[in-house]
C-alpha cells in the first residue's frame, strides 16, 4: 500500500495520503501475471512478490514466474523482494487482466546490513521507542503491536537531532494481537521531525491472518469491525457505492466555509479553533463522477469536514456538535478535515485511491498508523463476522 503520511501528535493529527484505492467489482475476476529476472536477464526463482496492502503474496517459480488471480478492477502496487536486490515497486491500474509483465531487479550491495545493538545501547533504544510510537501509532491497536525483528531497522539523526530517519532492506515483521494480523512491512522511508512533531513514512504492507482460539478469533472480528467503521477505507467505499451511501453509512460530510490551516509553522495553535461549516450537506453527485464500472472520480474545491457516528444519523450528530446557527462546530477527536491539493481522486470499489494523488487529512484519521490498518480484502459481515 503506497502511502506517505504526515502526522501531528499533540493536538490534532495531520496525514498526507498517497492513497491507493481498494476496489471490489464483483462482476469481474481479473489476474496479474509476469516474470521476475535479474540484471543478466535470467529468471529469478524464489523472489517474494505481493500486492501491497493485501493478503496476496507468492514466490516466483523456477522460471521466475508469478500470478495473482481473483482480482477486481482497481489500483494495485506490485512489490518484489529478493535478498541482495533493491526492492521493486510498480503501481498498476487494471480494468482487464495483465499478463507478461517483466520485472528486472537491481543488485543492492548494502542489502541486509543487520543493526548491531548492545544491551546498554540507550540511544538506539530511545530512537526505537520514538519510531514505534510514530510508526505503529498510539491507539490501543498501535500500542499493542510488536515488531518481531527490530534489528533489521536502521535509525539515525540528521540536522543535529531535529530529524529521526529510518530504513530497512528487509521486511519489518509486526504482530497485531488486537486485529489478529501478522504484517510484513517493506519500508521505503521514515522521517520524524521533532520541531514540527510530524511523521512522514512510505512503504508496502502484506497481511496474514494469525492463528488463534475461537475466543481470540471472535475478539479479532469485533476489533476489525471497530477499526473499519468510520475509517478512510469505509468512507471511500461509501463514496464509490453512490451519492446516498456515505449518509446512510453514518458519515456527516460538510464543506468548510473558510480554508482551514492544516499545516504551517503555527499549526498546533491554529488547529485549535472551531470549524465554520456549511449547514447544507455536500451533494456528492456534484463532486463524484462515475468513470466506468470499476472507478469513480472525487473532485472538490472546499475543504471537507467529515465525522462518523455509529450510534445515530448525521442530523442528530450535527445537532449535538453545532454551536448556535452559524455552522460553527467543535473540531473534536472524532472529526477529520480533508483537503485535496488539486486534481481529482480516482477511487475503486475497494476504497483504494489510485496513483499518487495527495490528500491532506487532519483529525481522527491522522492518528491512524500501521496498528489500525486492515487488508483491502476486509469486508465486515452484517451478522458480525469478518472476512
Amino acid at each position: 500500500m503506497r502511502q506517505a503520511f504526515l502526522f501531528v501528535f499533540r493536538t490534532l493529527a495531520i496525514v498526507a495520503f498517497s492513497f491507493f484505492a481498494q476496489g471490489t467489482a464483483f462482476a469481474q475476476s481479473l489476474s496479474i501475471s509476469g516474470k521476475v529476472i535479474d540484471e543478466q536477464k535470467l529468471p529469478m526463482p524464489s523472489a517474494t512478490v505481493f500486492l501491497g496492502g493485501t493478503k496476496k503474496i507468492t514466490a516466483t517459480d523456477v522460471d521466475g514466474k508469478f500470478s495473482f488471480r481473483g482480482l477486481s478492477p482497481g489500483s494495485y502496487i506490485i512489490t518484489v523482494k529478493m535478498v541482495g536486490y533493491t526492492p521493486y515497486f510498480q503501481n498498476v491500474t487494471i480494468k482487464e487482466s495483465m499478463t507478461d509483465i517483466v520485472i528486472e531487479m537491481e543488485p543492492n550491495a548494502t542489502a541486509l546490513r543487520e543493526v548491531k545493538i548492545s544491551a546498554d545501547d540507550k540511544e538506539w533504544r530511545n530512537k526505537y521507542a520514538l519510531f514505534k510510537q510514530s510508526f505503529l501509532g498510539t491507539t490501543k491497536n498501535g500500542r499493542k503491536c510488536k515488531i518481531i525483528n527490530p534489528t533489521v531497522l536502521r535509525l539515525w539523526y540528521e540536522n543535529g537531532r531535529n530529524q529521526l530517519k529510518g530504513s530497512s532492506d528487509d521486511f519489518l515483521i509486526i504482530e497485531n494481537p488486537e486485529l489478529g494480523y501478522r504484517v510484513k512491512y517493506l519500508i521505503k522511508k521514515f522521517e520524524y521531525d521533532h520541531r514540527m512533531v510530524t511523521t512522514n513514512y512510505d512503504g508496502e504492507t502484506s497481511f496474514e491472518d494469525m492463528d488463534g482460539t475461537p475466543e481470540q478469533k471472535a475478539k479479532w472480528q469485533q476489533n476489525r469491525r471497530d477499526a473499519y467503521y468510520g475509517s478512510p477505507m469505509h468512507f471511500f467505499r461509501a463514496v464509490y457505492a453512490g451519492k446516498l451511501s456515505p449518509i446512510n453509512e453514518g458519515f456527516l460530510v460538510r464543506g468548510i466555509m473558510e480554508p482551514y490551516a492544516l499545516a504551517n509553522n503555527e499549526m498546533i495553535q491554529r488547529m485549535r479553533p472551531p470549524v465554520i461549516i456549511d449547514p447544507h450537506p455536500v451533494k456528492l453527485d456534484t463532486i463524484v463522477t462515475v468513470l466506468d464500472s470499476g472507478f469513480v472520480a472525487l473532485k472538490f474545491q472546499r475543504d471537507m469536514f467529515i465525522r462518523f457516528n455509529k450510534n445515530g444519523g448525521p442530523l442528530k450528530m450535527l445537532k449535538i456538535a453545532e454551536s448556535g446557527n452559524n455552522g460553527e462546530v467543535s473540531f473534536d477527536t472524532e472529526a477529520s478535515i480533508m483537503q485535496l491539493s488539486g486534481g481529482e481522486v480516482i477511487i475503486d470499489s475497494r476504497g483504494k485511491v489510485a496513483g499518487d494523488m495527495s490528500l491532506l487529512i487532519v483529525g481522527k484519521w491522522g492518528y491512524l498508523r500501521i496498528g489500525d490498518l486492515l487488508p483491502f480484502e476486509y469486508r465486515p459481515d452484517p451478522q458480525g463476522n469478518s472476512r
